[in-house]
């Protein structure tokens, strides 16, 4: 419930993202959020080629706005906004909510349970003389936010979880 879908530009072309796509998903991060050092940027990576041809309009022209460190040549993740740019196999697919993300990591509870449990057996696999062992990992996790936050003094909501809308 705390996740904000950040709408499509004007006219923009289906399966695409702009430079004002992302200005308008960091306005809507919260505060606390944007300083925070486990807020990532989670992105498919069928969206890089989009990223590496961004530019921010400047005159005629523009510059470019994703920029890893080092160019092409060297590390290939970059940053946005001072966030770092993480692909996941995770992301929706280029043009669809969630192909791009700003998430704050540090505002999503994770709660285990007694740790790792193992057990093995020898009957399992008996007639092929196997051992089999069996791990058990009881996990669960949920943002700590239950709606995003309407700000003091202001009109859009804020949230550590921003997601681009669609744009089909």
């Amino acid at each position: 419930n705390a996740l904000i879908s950040v709408a499509k530009e004007t006219g923009q072309t289906a399966a695409t993202i702009v430079y004002e796509n992302i200005l308008k998903m960091w306005a809507r991060a919260h505060s606390r959020s944007r300083m925070s050092p486990s807020m990532v940027w989670a992105i498919n990576q069928d969206i890089e080629p989009q990223l590496h041809s961004m530019t921010a309009p400047v005159g005629t022209g523009g510059v470019p706005v994703y920029l890893p460190p080092g160019g092409l040549s060297a590390s290939p993740y970059g940053t946005l906004m001072g966030k770092p740019v993480v692909p996941t196999e995770f992301n929706a697919t280029l043009g669809t909510v969630g192909d791009i993300m700003l998430i704050d990591f540090g505002q999503y509870l994770l709660i285990d349970k007694s740790g790792v449990q193992s057990a093995s057996s020898m009957h399992v696999q008996f007639l092929t003389d196997q051992m089999v062992y069996r791990f058990t990992y009881r996990v669960d996790g949920q943002p700590l936010w239950n709606a995003a936050l309407t700000p003091y003094k202001g009109s859009n909501t804020q949230s550590p979880f921003i997601a681009l809308a669609t744009r089909s």
